[in-house]
Parts: C-alpha cells; structure tokens; sequence
C-alpha cells in the first residue's frame, strides 16, 4: 500500500505460508467459499458485497437442479476494501505464470 505509516509496519499480515502469524479466533473463523460477488454497493461509508456459491439439490423426482445460495454478506470500510484489493492483486501475481514456466 502506498504511504504506509509506522502502524502498518507493526501490524502482522500473512504474505507467505512461511511467515504464518496466527490471529486471535483464527482457528474458530469460518472457511468462506463463494462463485460470484453479484451485488455490490457503499452506502454511508460501508462498503459491502454478496458472495454467493452455486448448489445442485438432487431428489428423487429430479436429477438434480442448481441454484445460487448467498454464503455471506461482506461489510467493511475503505481501508478494509484496499486491504482486500491487495491482497488479491497479490493473490493473482502469484497464480500468474512466471518467467521460468512454473510457479
């Protein structure tokens, strides 16, 4: 992030599996898989997000029928939406191939 202060430098970020520092509740957090982000928008400040997933429900009647099912309603601030922009600029760097063939 551009014009970091001295609070950025003492706060722990994961960058690497290697550098894993471990958070307060990391290990009662919810795992959050989603497909889309289809609905998005910031009102007062509050950005926010719908992150949905895809189901196939399967009966006996039907050989099974899939629809969208909403995981989580996302809310954060601005810095929250730079962090989370980096993070998966960073994210896409490292799934990008690299120079020598493989990652």
């Amino acid at each position: 992030m551009a014009g970091a202060t001295d609070d950025d430098a003492r706060s722990p970020r994961l960058s690497s599996p290697d550098r894993l520092v471990a958070a307060e509740g990391g290990a009662n957090a919810p795992v959050l898989f989603f497909d889309v982000a289809p609905v998005f928008g910031m009102r007062g400040g509050v950005f926010s997000l719908v992150l949905e997933t895809f189901v196939q429900d399967i009966s006996e009647a039907d050989a099974g029928d899939s629809r969208r099912l909403v995981v989580a309603h996302l809310r954060t601030t601005a810095e929250g939406i730079r962090s989370l922009k980096e993070a998966i600029e960073k994210i896409e760097l490292m799934a990008a191939p690299s120079q020598g063939g493989t990652n």
